[in-house]
């Protein structure tokens, strides 16, 4: 009777399903951070008189592959998904004042910055997304298509001939106005760029001068 028993627990034993074990790990990654700023500061009588708006982008810089020369490559990672900008961690933007691509205008603030592609791949658009709402909904890097689009810019995507291996991404002033410039993207085969401008109003001239 014994035996018989002990039979019948090991038979239920080995019946019954093996939890999985959950565990929690550490690591610890090197990453490369860049940043590209564009400053706007007053001048008083010739000399510094303080900053009037900035806007400051930091990002990991990416390695291309060989293996995303191949389109279908491409395709099978960006259609239908956000995906970070940049290595590790989000790309930000943190503008201290309101900064307007074409019809869209970003607010003040700090920003993620993640590229888009619709389902169908005909359209790309780079999207500013809350830090804080994306970690509500518990959207993390690399592919995070369940964090909150607060704004989207359309891009314009062009192949070029020549590889960047990695990732450029870039603010860089208007030559003659100091509140424009343009935010370029390069990596791979791929680029794009787009005009921005920080609004800022303007300095008063002098009351007395003629």
């Amino acid at each position: 009777m014994f035996r018989t028993a002990s039979l019948s627990l090991l038979v239920a034993a080995l019946a019954t399903p093996i939890l999985a074990q959950k565990s929690l790990q550490g690591f610890s990654t090197a990453g490369e951070r860049t940043e590209s700023n564009h400053l706007v500061i007053t001048m008083e009588n010739g000399k510094f008189a303080g900053i009037a708006g900035a806007a400051f982008l930091s990002y990991v810089p990416a390695k291309w592959s060989p293996a995303l020369n191949d389109e279908a490559k491409i395709d099978q990672l960006t259609k239908g998904h956000l995906f970070r900008l940049g290595m590790n961690n989000w790309a930000t933007l943190d503008n201290y004042a309101p900064i307007s691509f074409g019809n869209v205008t970003v607010p003040a603030g700090i920003w993620y910055l993640g590229i888009a592609r619709d389902t169908e791949g005909s359209k790309w658009t780079l999207v500013f997304v809350d830090p804080a709402k994306a970690k509500a909904a518990g959207a993390t890097p690399p592919m995070a298509d369940s964090a909150p689009r607060t704004h989207e810019v359309p891009l314009t995507i062009e192949k070029v001939k020549e590889t960047c291996e990695k990732m450029a991404v870039t603010l860089t002033k208007d030559e003659k106005d100091p509140v424009k410039g343009t935010l370029s993207i390069a990596f791979g085969n791929l680029k794009t760029s787009i005009a921005y401008e920080l609004k800022i109003a303007p300095v008063a001239e002098a009351a007395g001068k003629k």
